[in-house]
């Protein structure tokens, strides 16, 4: 990004932890497929607001589950997700043992921006993310199938389609305070 004049910072962290900025130092943030992860997302998303200026913005992203089609998915997948094999998992990060938690809070898109205006967010746009492939399909009928669901979705207006797309996609801002 430092190419395009945009300066950029990346710190690797604990992101159950206070996150290493001051209040109000950042314009924009992105926070893409973690919350589903974590046993307290509302914390992180308070976090994230308290490092953002006013009227900043937050691309967030996670999974939407239950949806009526994820159901479908799974029915065609024999129940399995491509999750699964995660559970229980450990990574090694600069020698630090890390167990990998999968998906512990999946919830559907009103939950979400519930949270996110719990968070002091102010939804300025949503939308949604359809993938065939990131729930393990795995036969040529599931993959038609899949295609065919997504397809239908894509003519939805945005403001419907949220519903059913596997992931909740939202444009958040920082609401100025009073």
């Amino acid at each position: 990004l430092n190419g395009l004049g945009i300066k950029s910072d990346f710190t690797l962290g604990d992101i159950k932890e206070k996150l290493p900025y001051g209040s109000d130092f950042y314009d924009v943030a992105v926070c893409s497929e973690v919350t589903e992860h974590l046993q307290e997302p509302h914390l992180l998303l308070n976090e994230i607001n308290r490092t953002l200026k006013p009227g900043g913005a937050l691309i967030f992203t996670t999974n939407n589950d239950p949806t009526v089609f994820g159901l479908i998915k799974r029915a065609l997948t024999f129940g399995k997700t491509a999750h699964e094999d995660e559970l229980g998992c450990e990574v090694d990060i600069n020698g630090r043992k890390l167990k990998i938690l999968g998906h512990i809070n999946t919830r559907h898109t009103l939950y979400w921006e519930k949270l996110c205006k719990e968070a002091g967010f102010k939804i300025a746009s949503f939308g949604f993310h359809h993938s065939i492939r990131r729930h393990g399909s795995r036969g040529l009928f599931s993959i038609s199938v899949l295609f065919l669901m997504n397809s239908l979705v894509s003519l939805l207006p945005a403001r419907l389609g949220r519903f059913f797309s596997s992931t909740t996609a939202l444009l958040l801002i920082k609401q100025k305070t009073a």
